[in-house]
């Protein structure tokens, strides 16, 4: 299991349009963080300790913070399609994967200090990344498309996907178990993606699991958007599911 500071649940990143960032003494203040160093929309934030993090969104945005959030300056991105997701490898942090449109994939060696592209599938969106450790990560977007990398991210092979529905992210506990959530989709895998399970879950037309996070070997969490916030929880790898409203209409949640 890694130790990170990134967004799932427990730290959901609500319509991560604004960013924002809290005070050091840990109060209930918040400073408002944006135009500042860009006004663009932010899809994604994920920080690597207490002090380095990282955000993405529109235009091929890409900042970043090295004192906790306080300030925030551009790196230089070699494409401007939109990103949706970014995220580190544990164990070496220097290497980030940024995922968007237009089939996108970036990759830094250097902390963000520049980017290579690595642009497949034009026309198709990825929109979540989540590494497991220091060289496995994944990749999953629209069309059902899921995409593994076992030496951090310099190579991607795709996996058998069991549906084409569009998928919106991807959190893994360990090596083995994780999870993806996407549109009126819920999967499972126990052995590192090798198979995914589509879970027996009832979803109206256009409900979108965008929020995901495997919690230990049994535990994951899925955060729907539809008109009232709806999460489902198992704590047995699938065999059941819990659902609760979270009363919070027409909200996106995003991991």
């Amino acid at each position: 299991m890694k130790n990170y500071f990134k967004g799932s649940v427990g730290i959901l990143i609500l319509a991560v349009t604004l960013l924002y960032v809290q005070t050091s003494h840990a109060q209930s203040n918040w400073f408002w963080q944006q135009p500042l160093p860009a006004g663009n929309s932010l899809k994604d934030v994920k920080f690597v300790n207490h002090q380095t993090g990282y955000a993405v969104g529109d235009v091929g945005t890409i900042v970043k913070s090295t004192n906790g959030g306080f300030n925030w300056f551009t790196l230089n991105n070699p494409k401007k399609s939109q990103l949706w997701g970014i995220d580190f490898a544990p164990g070496n942090a220097s290497v980030l994967i940024a995922v968007g449109d237009s089939g996108l994939i970036l990759r830094s060696s250097n902390a963000g200090d520049s980017w290579s592209v690595i642009q497949f599938q034009a026309g198709v969106i990825y929109q979540g990344v989540d590494f497991v450790n220091s060289t496995t990560g994944y990749v999953v977007g629209g069309g059902g498309r899921i995409f593994k990398t076992t030496n951090a991210g310099a190579n991607w092979f795709q996996q058998t996907s069991p549906t084409g529905a569009n998928f919106l992210c991807v959190n893994f506990f360990d090596e083995n178990f994780g999870a993806i959530g996407g549109t009126t989709r819920l999967l499972l895998t126990t052995n590192a993606g090798t198979t995914w399970i589509v879970q027996n879950l009832t979803f109206f037309p256009f409900d979108q699991v965008s929020g995901i996070a495997a919690l230990d070997t049994n535990t994951v969490i899925g955060v729907v958007n539809n008109t009232n916030g709806t999460m489902y929880k198992t704590t047995n790898r699938g065999e059941n599911w819990l659902i609760q409203s979270l009363n919070i209409p027409l909200f996106e949640f995003r991991s």
